[in-house]
């Protein structure tokens, strides 16, 4: 019997071919390729060709290989920017630090002097160049920060963001299942900071909220809301949020808290109800509805993340942002309760307008660190302001700040003519340990910046680079952060008698219309410990539900 390797199949002769065979075929074929390239040689020969020679009667045409196509993404044909040419790159995977766990470097507080006073406020030129601002860095970080983000001026933003996701270690963690990535930031700081915000500890390391009792927080500048969804989701039913913010486009998106319910949070928009933090009446009114529904102690903690589009003027989004800087540490005094934390994101720190807020800022808590966190992408200027545990007087500082926006305000945008400088600088160089402080705290996140913004060069010039470690970083942190590892998926609604029976409370299919009557009879809201309305399947009557919060 045949081996079944050589059995023909059913209905064909077909045999597997010997070796010998496959050679003669081989031989074959390149003798008839070899035959067909010296006619058409002997005809290019007739016409005047030369070998070696280009082709055409003055031997113009080309003798090189074509090249491979070097065109990136959708630019016109042709374009070229220069550091930005497609090639082949080694990158230097030992040029960068990729570790989950984070260490913070923490600044011990100060007094604030007898004589602060807001006549220290200077007014000067609104400036509109930052190349000369390193007081607080070495020219040279300053320069390369700089360099390397020009380079992308002419960068189309698909190809930056592809190279972006490509080349960051801590992209792939995403925004797990929070409605956006803000949340992992919040969740991020939280664990690096010992969980200090959503677990509070005094001075002496022990637990300084009572677990019967409610952790109060505030929200300001951050719609749609990442950070609270976070908290929320953390607390449960165990914290009430204040929200102040930009009505508009940027609000708060409580539809959109899948993590947990939004019920215990609370927008505010201000006196004027824009949710603008610039206007004093706005802050003022939004201090005062706080103190007045958290105990009259303000909250636990503030957290802060403003930001806006500054397109085309990168290099200079610190001076852009003085103000939007100085409102939020402004808001955040007015609110906070003495022994509290805040934290507050900004961006570059090399002007004596944010070397003076962080000055003040260590006059009011116990300890601050200037953090960028692994979920803030290396290759902007984010970094993030923790402070921790807010003094019991911080009066005079939050009055050089209030009169410091009421300049402001005064001014205008348009006047050409801004605050250029909160604290003298005499007062900031004599504090030497706040100077070494900042000044080593730009130079290593301004190289780091500069390493990352290489890093997305190179991955722009060659498309073959990949970033290995995506996916270990991301299980490694979110272990850390303890976010457990699943998907986003929009809340179930559960029919009454399934959540009584969650409760292991008995339901009754009784039920009764809200007609005014009935209404009287349950006015006496603080008699119920709950109400469970709904309309029925079958009704066709419009049933509109308000839900306030009663906290």
């Amino acid at each position: 019997m045949l081996p079944s390797s050589v059995i023909p199949r059913e209905g064909t002769m077909e045999t597997r071919k010997r070796p010998q065979e496959d050679q003669d075929n081989a031989s074959d074929n390149k003798r008839a390729m070899l035959a067909k390239s010296s006619v058409a040689m002997r005809m290019m020969a007739k016409m005047g060709y030369k070998e070696g020679g280009g082709l055409g009667r003055e031997e113009q045409g080309i003798t090189a290989p074509v090249a491979p196509s070097t065109q990136l993404g959708r630019r016109g044909l042709g374009l070229k920017v220069d550091g930005l040419e497609s090639k082949s790159v080694e990158w230097d995977w030992s040029s960068e630090v990729v570790e989950a766990k984070e260490t913070l470097k923490w600044l011990p507080g100060s007094e604030v002097p007898t004589d602060i006073s807001p006549n220290w406020i200077q007014l000067g030129e609104d400036k509109r160049t930052i190349d000369d601002e390193h007081k607080y860095c070495t020219p040279e970080v300053l320069k390369n920060v700089l360099s390397a983000k020009s380079v992308f001026d002419q960068l189309d933003d698909v190809e930056l963001r592809k190279s972006r996701g490509k080349c960051n270690p801590f992209e792939s963690i995403g925004k797990v299942f929070f409605q956006n990535r803000a949340a992992l930031k919040m969740a991020n700081i939280d664990a690096a900071c010992d969980m200090m915000f959503t677990n509070p500890k005094n001075k002496e390391g022990k637990k300084s909220l009572p677990e019967d009792q409610l952790l109060y927080f505030a929200d300001i500048c951050a719609g749609p809301g990442g950070f609270s969804e976070y908290v929320l989701w953390r607390k449960s039913w165990q914290a009430k949020g204040f929200g102040f913010t930009l009505r508009g486009g940027n609000d708060f998106k409580l539809e959109d808290f899948y993590a947990a319910s939004a019920e215990t949070f609370e927008p505010c928009y201000g006196k004027d109800g824009d949710g603008n933090i610039y206007k004093p009446a706005n802050i003022r009114h939004f201090e005062e509805h706080v103190l007045a529904n958290a105990d009259g102690k303000g909250v636990h903690f503030t957290m802060a993340d403003g930001g806006f589009s500054v397109e085309g003027q990168e290099n200079i989004q610190e001076i852009l942002s003085h103000r939007l800087y100085l409102c939020q540490c402004l808001v955040a005094l007015s609110i906070t309760r003495p022994g509290g934390q805040f934290v507050v994101k900004l961006f570059d720190l090399f002007t004596p307008f944010s070397a003076g807020l962080i000055w003040l800022m260590r006059r009011a808590f116990r300890e601050i660190c200037i953090f960028k966190p692994n979920t803030s992408r290396p290759a902007n200027s984010e970094r993030y302001l923790v402070c921790k545990h807010r003094l019991d007087d911080v009066s005079a500082v939050r009055n050089l700040m209030w009169t410091a926006n009421e300049e402001f305000e005064k001014l205008g945008t348009n006047s050409g003519r801004a605050v250029v400088t909160l604290v003298p600088e005499d007062v900031i160089a004599g504090d030497e340990e706040l100077v070494e402080y900042l000044t080593t705290s730009n130079n290593e996140l301004g190289h780091r910046q500069a390493v990352s913004l290489n890093k997305i060069k190179a991955f722009c010039q060659d498309s073959t680079l990949f970033e290995p470690r995506q996916a270990e970083m991301r299980k490694s942190c979110l272990d850390l952060w303890g976010i457990p590892e699943k998907s986003r998926t929009v809340p179930r609604v559960e029919r009454p008698e399934a959540v009584f029976a969650g409760l292991k409370l008995e339901y009754r299919q009784s039920s009764y219309d809200l007609t005014p009557p009935i209404l009287q009879e349950h006015m006496k809201m603080l008699e119920w410990r709950c109400y469970a309305m709904n309309s029925g399947r079958t009704s066709k009557k419009c049933t509109l539900f308000l839900s306030k919060s009663t906290w």
